[in-house]
């Protein structure tokens, strides 16, 4: 009875040194390597950072929003977007920074892409934003390799693809220079304004912004052809209690034609680092009138 548990404690004990090892292999070999994670720490190092220009979003604006563009033209910019991220977790993201910094942005740029998700209301935080936010309690649905199990398959992609290896961050945009063409055909959409006015997270975003009297501009991020609505560019007048915000319908059919089919993508909807120079340079002059 007595060798069985000590046997029965010597596989608990190398059962849990395992499990402990694995996950630090994982965040070491896997995590890291992620370019969410590290604009994350990036992100939470800052201090006092005096950005005159905030992106926030999701994937298509982390690819497509170029912060360096827009710096290069004399508005400071940073592209906090994660690919993945709810509205809800934009919220967090912007009222972070807002805490962090010791001049408030002058403009925020939150792109997204109603094609792309299913409601703007939903209610979850994009895991790497939720582990390292303030008061987040700890559990066991926190272990890494279970908590950023996609970022597996992620890491994999980089093992084997030269492309994925070859992708660069500026100011926190994702810049890949490989082009997957758009092959699809135009669909009968309009973009539905209704849908972003009746937002609660892009309401509590508005209000946040025009508490602090920062400039929001909500942008329907361009997408493949089979995306595009035919509705006009605007810019659309969304109204919150807390007041008035600009929309701009950037994925309209007429303005998505500055876009080469097989030059400027790089699938699902994805802008490349020229389609998002071509993108950034449009937004900027939007933002200076």
């Amino acid at each position: 009875m007595r060798k069985l548990l000590c046997k029965s404690g010597l596989f608990l004990v190398f059962f849990i040194c395992f499990f402990i090892g694995v996950n630090v292999l994982y965040v070491t070999l896997v995590m890291m390597s992620e370019f969410g994670v590290k604009k994350r720490i990036e992100f939470l190092k800052f201090k006092n950072p005096d950005y005159e220009l905030i992106v926030i979003g999701a994937s298509t604006t982390l690819d497509g929003i170029d912060a360096g563009y827009l710096t290069s033209k004399g508005i400071k910019s940073y592209n906090t977007a994660i690919g993945g991220s709810t509205v809800k977790t934009n919220y967090i993201q912007l009222l972070e920074y807002i805490e962090k910094c010791s001049v408030m942005p002058k403009y925020v740029l939150l792109g997204l892409n109603s094609g792309m998700v299913k409601s703007f209301d939903d209610s979850g935080v994009h895991p790497i934003v939720e582990v390292t936010m303030k008061g987040h309690k700890y559990s066991l649905n926190d272990v890494p390799i279970l908590k950023f199990r996609w970022l597996g398959f992620e890491f994999f992609k980089k093992i084997i693809s030269k492309s994925h290896r070859e992708v660069t961050m500026e100011l926190g945009q994702l810049k890949f220079r490989k082009t997957i063409a758009d092959k699809t055909n135009y669909a009968n959409k309009h973009l539905n304004v209704d849908e972003f006015s009746n937002s609660l997270w892009i309401a509590k975003i508005a209000e946040l912004c025009i508490e602090n009297n920062i400039q929001l501009m909500v942008v329907e991020m361009p997408g493949y052809k089979v995306s595009q609505n035919n509705s006009d560019t605007g810019p659309y007048s969304l109204k919150f209690k807390s007041g008035n915000v600009k929309l701009l319908n950037l994925n309209s059919q007429s303005f998505c034609k500055i876009f080469i089919d097989d030059k400027d993508w790089i699938g699902n909807s994805h802008l490349n680092i020229y389609g998002a120079e071509k993108l950034t340079a449009r937004l900027y002059e939007y933002v200076i009138e």
